[in-house]
């Protein structure tokens, strides 16, 4: 298993207290991602007005105040803004799973289990399966609308994040009254893993799907990476996307021209001055 945890959370506060709380915790952690490089930006979502930053969004509006956080900020901090909200609208749990058997081939094995198992019933959920020509493959169990989603589905395929590759992602998107309950439930324990990993496995179990990791967890099952960061990503796309135009350019017209249409003239200019030969003292001639 490679992860596991809240990967999704929404909440909301109307009372004044918890209103200043969740902005308060907010702009908190909001100068934390900043600092690590991404970026914060407005944000506005159904009246709500407020900022983004890399899996967080504060905003409020009259009545309310509302944030979301997602990825590893909805994994690491969820008990924080959990305690402090008075309304959980929205959670998502998830179990990543590194897989001996291909991704694509797992989820549509998953997706052959699901139909058998419901093939008799005219109970269960609607069964969706996306496919696509980067052996991307997503089973949906039941829809968008619903108070309950199960949806697997190739995680290096949707991120293109190396770390991910062979994996497949388990999440549950739970609404309203029962994200609520779990949530309720998941704080009240010591370690929330086991029971992320024990209910995920449980949900998908229960809808006739067969998975490779087991329900029960041992400690220190899951292994753990540093996201990239924004700034990461603007360094990766200038290398991979620019780097090789600069080159030619320079190879072409010169430094100091390409320095000049880029805006970096007076950069070159300090670089070559810092950067000037190393004289040897025995060869410079002394000053009378």
């Amino acid at each position: 298993m490679t992860e596991a945890g809240v990967d999704w959370l929404t909440v909301t506060a109307q009372g004044a207290d918890e209103r200043l709380g969740l902005g308060v915790c907010a702009r908190r952690r909001a100068r934390v991602i900043t600092q690590l490089g991404n970026q914060i930006l407005p944000w506005s979502f159904s009246g709500y007005q407020g900022f983004r930053t890399r899996g967080l969004q504060w905003g409020e509006r009259f009545d309310s105040t509302i944030v979301r956080l997602s990825s590893d900020e909805a994994r690491w901090n969820w008990w924080e803004f959990y305690e402090l909200s008075e309304n959980v609208t929205r959670v998502d749990w998830q179990v990543t799973h590194r897989t001996a058997v291909p991704p694509f081939k797992r989820i549509l094995a998953h997706h052959k289990q699901a139909r058998k198992f419901w093939r008799k019933r005219r109970d269960g959920p609607t069964i969706t399966m996306i496919t696509d020509d980067r052996q991307g493959a997503t089973l949906y169990l039941g829809k968008r609308s619903s108070r309950l989603l199960l949806r697997c589905y190739n995680k290096h395929a949707e991120s293109m994040d190396q770390q991910y590759e062979g994996c497949v992602r388990y999440e549950v998107e739970m609404k309203g009254e029962l994200g609520r309950f779990m949530m309720k439930k998941l704080s009240s324990g010591i370690d929330p893993l086991p029971g992320v990993v024990s209910q995920v496995h449980e949900m998908f179990h229960e809808r006739g799907l067969v998975l490779p990791f087991a329900k029960e967890i041992p400690p220190f099952a899951c292994e753990w990476s540093r996201k990239a960061t924004d700034v990461d990503r603007k360094r990766l796309w200038l290398r991979n996307q620019v780097q090789p135009t600069v080159s030619f350019l320079i190879g072409s017209v010169g430094m100091a021209a390409v320095a000049e249409d880029l805006g970096l003239s007076e950069f070159a200019i300090a670089s070559q001055s810092y950067y000037q030969p190393w004289t040897p003292w025995s060869n410079k001639q002394e000053v009378n």
